[in-house]
């Protein structure tokens, strides 16, 4: 370098290409960091595969193999209650696009029923648009969460007193797998803990994207801060936060934190977390545990994106595309 250059320690490679061993590193999952390492190619260095199942880690990446493992397919004897009743909290007079999206989602995933509660006067609107779908304007959660397999809650949410009062009559009194997302979540930043009772009863599930993420738990200097306040705080709560992102991070009240390997920046459109939310409570409300859920639901969000962008491209994809290509999803997680 000549005399006035910038000083040797503080230049970075911007590689075209990147060479690394036998598994993914953290580094490669921080957003940031894309513009250094260009394409990532792993090599085999012939790891032992023994010491590789064996040894512990507490970051690991969803790959197909073990998204199979944990599907399970359909008994053929099997009827629609034995696939669930998820129940959706979403949508408001100017937001019902978001409850159809979520409900579209719910019902593609595989729940056997979904109902959804809206206000008097919207549910034409649902039933025309997805008559498959109950609707109800009942509000009390005492009553309306009576027989259901999973909750959702937040998309197209309005941010009023009465849906304040919902979130946390349901936070505390319903027993079963709650997801929580969108405005439900602007709503939970005010009390973000007071939940943590719920570690002895089912974990919540919570689903935000970056600027949702900061307002439940503050602002962190870079990315790496983050994902280690999402660890932390997914322990200290006891619950799950997926935070969405390319590679979307899933923290489990265990310690455990998965990246998510499908996807793509198409589905950066409105709606999409919607569906994502819908596939979360349906996947819950079928029986799978929220741990495999929040990981199938995921996985199959971003399969389903990635069927929807070689389809329509990334730049005119929407988040109905993403709710037609679940089937294809759930067909190559078969092998189909």
């Amino acid at each position: 370098l000549a005399d006035n250059s910038i000083a040797a320690e503080n230049v970075v490679m911007r590689a075209s290409h990147t060479l690394s061993f036998q598994v993914p590193k953290l580094a490669f999952f921080i957003p940031g960091h894309k513009v250094y390492t260009g394409i990532i190619h792993l090599l085999d260095i012939g790891l032992d595969k023994q010491f590789y199942d064996d040894e512990p880690a507490q970051f690991s990446t969803l790959d197909p193999q073990y998204i199979s493992s944990i599907f399970k397919s359909r008994n053929q004897f099997a009827h629609k209650y034995n696939f669930g009743h998820a129940l959706l909290y979403a949508g408001s007079k100017n937001m019902m696009g978001a409850a159809i999206l979520c409900a579209k989602g719910c019902l593609r995933s595989g729940a056997g029923l979904v109902t959804v509660s809206v206000e008097d006067g919207t549910q034409l609107i649902v039933q025309t648009a997805l008559p498959e779908a109950i609707t109800s304007t009942e509000i009390d959660p005492e009553k309306l969460s009576v027989k259901k397999s999973a909750i959702g809650i937040g998309p197209g949410f309005e941010l009023s007193r009465s849906n304040n009062d919902l979130l946390y009559k349901l936070i505390s009194g319903y027993n079963g797998p709650l997801v929580i997302d969108a405005s439900a979540l602007s709503i939970l930043a005010s009390g973000i803990d007071g939940f943590q009772h719920r570690k002895k009863q089912q974990p919540v599930v919570l689903t935000p994207h970056t600027g949702e993420f900061e307002k439940l738990f503050g602002k962190d200097d870079n990315d790496l801060e983050r994902i280690h306040t999402a660890r932390r705080r997914s322990l200290e709560l006891g619950c799950y936060v997926i935070l969405k992102g390319h590679h979307t991070l899933i923290a489990c009240p265990d310690g455990q934190v998965f990246f998510n390997t499908t996807g793509n920046a198409g589905m950066a459109t409105a709606g999409s977390g919607d569906v994502l939310t819908g596939m979360l409570t349906g996947l819950l409300a079928q029986g799978y545990s929220p741990t495999d859920a929040c990981l199938l639901g995921v996985y199959l969000h971003g399969t389903a994106g990635d069927a929807a962008a070689e389809k329509m491209s990334q730049e005119a994809m929407i988040a109905g595309d993403i709710i037609d290509c679940i089937g294809e999803a759930f067909k190559k997680l078969r092998g189909g």
